[in-house]
């Protein structure tokens, strides 16, 4: 369940140097008796390279656009900042290209910021262990008016010492609108006395982003032990696991929005096993202020026994918007405040979302969970792929219904279906003719390609890929017995084309322009005109085709669906780390009749019916 951020101690050296070539590399401490001299010494571009060991001092990289990086890990290279002041400063206009990256940053001791200070800056902060530092606000990192992109660390158990109230954020503070990042970290165990945010503290923070990150067990004794936002903190808060923590009031979430902001959207988030110390109130997301223009879609909000999962403060007469989400709690109410019961209305439910083991951390789905298929698909800042990485918007329970699941996790073992990203139909007659508009595909003396984009499918797990087109009349012409339709993987990539040309009347015939696939070329340079515009042609697809990967039986009369088994072809191609896949689709058989016409993707999209585009099923 732990994404890669989680696998900092065993980051290999070549991982951690692997960045674009700097001009120079300045050896700490080699060439420099100290990493701040080292900073001193470097240029523009330059990286300053640092051995293991332990180093006494704090540091500053006073504007420059360089990579601090250690040889070996943040578990060999340390940091330490003697407990006197922050151990790191970005306060000097600093951008992305300043970057710290695989270090164990601890025993700073500043006011705000512990570990990492960053103001009116926007650096780089990759694959570091933040631990053990002390202060008041933003004791791991805190930023000021800056947009750093905050990758990768472990931020855990950094405690507040000496003060109250302030921004807060035990693990990260955010106050000063601008645009920071934080995803893929584990934020774990921090400690924050007298004072809000016990993760994550976002105070007039602007638009930041987090996303894909593991907030847990961090504490807070008064709002929001996992995220406290405030004031016009208008966050997408996406795709997290925030369990354990705790605090007064939203022990996974605390928002209070105010008066013209838009507010926070939570998207994909599991929020569970989270506790409010004061009466409940909220142990999962605790919503407050003027939050009616405040989003919840996806999410799965599971309370701890005895204490309502979704509660809104009456500070303001509104409520979040509430769409798809599991608001649950075990034994008790799961709405409470002026928050109306939303279940059965919106897309939400109220069930057990039966995880595979909550006592071991283990928060994904088991095949039966309510929770899979249950969310809205096509919600804003749907996510790509999940916490693990694995595609989304999946058929996680094998219905045929392709849908996404609520919370973090896409439930593995299920199926996964991509339309075509690209599909047209070649000509023998008309050889410089496209046709990659049509609505239909034909096999018969034409030839038919079609390609999938490969990008995010995992190959871990991978059972069986499944090339489906679904034919859009009875088929016709195929013998007494039948005959076989084969699909070749193309070598070449093709590109589709605008035209649109067969069995069309000829007022809506159009040649198209630009690129396209033709019997002639793979991309024919321009396919307004009646001239192959390429330097190699490929004889309608087989000059680049290999060997039948597998082949379909088709018979007089047959419709619906026809499918090919493609698993070893998508095997080899995720394999060689291809980003997209091509098939050609003819008879087994060129010399012998038989006719087939299937819907394109475009026709598909004209019935409002994207299940007949021609589609792959990948099975886990």
């Amino acid at each position: 369940m732990r994404p890669r951020m989680l696998c900092l101690a065993l980051l290999l050296p070549g991982l951690l140097t692997s960045s674009a070539a700097a001009q120079t590399t300045i050896r700490v401490p080699a060439d420099q008796p100290t990493i701040q001299a080292g900073i001193g010494a470097a240029l523009p571009g330059d990286k300053v390279l640092v051995a293991p060991g332990t180093y006494a001092e704090r540091i500053t990289f006073s504007g420059k656009a360089i990579t601090v990086a250690s040889e070996m890990g943040p578990v060999f290279t340390i940091i330490d900042g003697g407990g006197a002041d922050v151990v790191i400063t970005f306060n000097s206009g600093e951008t992305r290209s300043a970057v710290l990256r695989g270090f164990t940053v601890t025993n700073g001791g500043g006011f705000s910021g512990g570990g990492v200070a960053v103001s009116n800056a926007s650096p780089t902060i990759e694959g570091n262990i933040i631990t053990g530092n002390t202060g008041c606000d933003g004791v791991g990192i805190t930023v000021s008016f800056g947009s750093p992109l905050i990758v990768g660390n472990q931020i855990t158990s950094n405690a507040r010492n000496g003060c109250s109230g302030g921004g807060g954020g035990a693990g990260i503070k955010v106050v000063g609108a601008a645009a920071t990042v934080i995803e893929e970290n584990l934020i774990a165990d921090n400690w924050l006395t007298d004072g809000n945010g016990g993760g994550i503290s976002l105070f007039a923070a602007g638009t930041p982003v987090i996303r894909n990150n593991i907030i847990a067990r961090n504490t807070a004794s008064g709002q929001g032990g996992g995220i406290w936002l405030a004031n016009r903190s208008d966050a997408l808060i996406v795709q997290n696991l925030i369990f354990a923590n705790s605090a007064g009031e939203g022990g996974g979430v605390h928002l209070l929005v105010p008066s013209g902001s838009r507010g926070p959207r939570l998207v994909n988030n599991t929020i569970t096993d989270n506790y409010a110390t004061i009466a409940g109130r909220g142990s999962a997301v605790f919503a407050d202020g003027f939050d009616i223009d405040a989003v919840l879609v996806n999410n799965l909000l599971i309370g701890t026994a005895g204490q309502t999962a979704l509660y809104c403060g009456n500070f303001n007469a509104s409520s979040p918007i509430i769409q798809f989400n599991d608001v649950f709690t075990p034994g008790g109410g799961s709405y409470g405040g002026i928050c109306a019961d939303q279940t059965g209305m919106n897309g939400n439910v109220s069930v057990d979302p039966a995880f595979v083991a909550p006592w071991a951390n283990d928060y994904h789905l088991q095949p039966a969970s309510s929770a899979i298929d249950a969310g809205n698909s096509g919600a804003q800042d749907v996510p790509g792929v999940d916490l693990d990485g694995s595609l989304r918007v999946a058929d996680s329970n094998g219905d045929g219904v392709v849908v996404i699941d609520l919370g973090a996790y896409e439930r593995p073992g299920g199926a996964i279906r991509l339309p075509a990203a690209a599909d047209s139909m070649l000509t023998p007659s008309s050889q410089n003719l496209n046709d990659g508009a049509n609505a239909l595909l034909v096999v018969d003396t034409h030839r038919t390609v079609v390609a999938f984009d490969l990008t995010g499918v995992p190959i871990t797990g991978l059972r069986r890929v499944t090339l489906r087109l679904t034919l859009a009349e009875p088929a016709a012409s195929w013998g007494g017995q039948g005959r076989l339709v084969s699909v070749h993987r193309l070598a070449v990539p093709f590109a589709e084309g605008n035209g649109q040309w067969f069995d069309l009347p000829g007022s809506s015939r159009t040649r198209g322009n630009g690129p396209g696939v033709t019997w002639n070329c793979a991309v024919d340079g321009e396919i307004a005109n009646s001239m192959p515009d390429c330097g190699t042609p490929w004889n309608g697809g087989a000059t680049a085709a290999g060997p039948a990967s597998a082949s379909a039986l088709h018979t007089n009369g047959l419709t619906g669906p026809v499918e090919w088994d493609v698993t070893a072809d998508v095997v080899q191609a995720l394999s060689d780390n291809a980003v997209s896949i091509q098939w050609l689709i003819r008879r087994a058989v060129e010399g012998q009749s038989g006719h087939a016409i299937y819907h394109s993707k475009e026709g598909a999209a004209a019935l409002s019916n994207p299940d007949l585009a021609p589609t792959l099923k990948f099975e886990f």
